[in-house]
C-alpha cells in the first residue's frame, strides 16, 4: 500500500486543503486590484474564479491523486 503525503486522516486532508484555498484566494484577492485596477464586478469574479482554480488544481491533484 502507497503511503499519502498526509496520511488518512480525512481532518487533516480537509484542513490543510482550506488552508491552501486561504492562503491562494488571499494573494489572488492582493494581486488582482494591482494587475487589473477598474474591472467591473462580475469580470472581476469570473477572473478571482478562475485563478483560484487554476492554482489550486495541481495541489489539489497531488492531495488526492497522489
Amino acid at each position: 500500500m502507497v503511503q499519502k503525503p498526509l496520511g488518512d486522516s480525512p481532518v487533516r486532508c480537509i484542513l490543510t486543503l482550506m488552508a491552501a484555498i486561504f492562503v491562494a484566494e488571499g494573494l489572488i484577492m492582493w494581486l488582482l486590484p494591482r494587475v487589473a485596477p477598474g474591472l467591473p464586478g462580475p469580470l472581476a469574479g469570473l477572473l478571482d474564479a478562475g485563478l483560484l482554480t487554476l492554482s489550486i488544481a495541481p495541489f489539489l491533484w497531488w492531495l488526492v491523486v497522489v
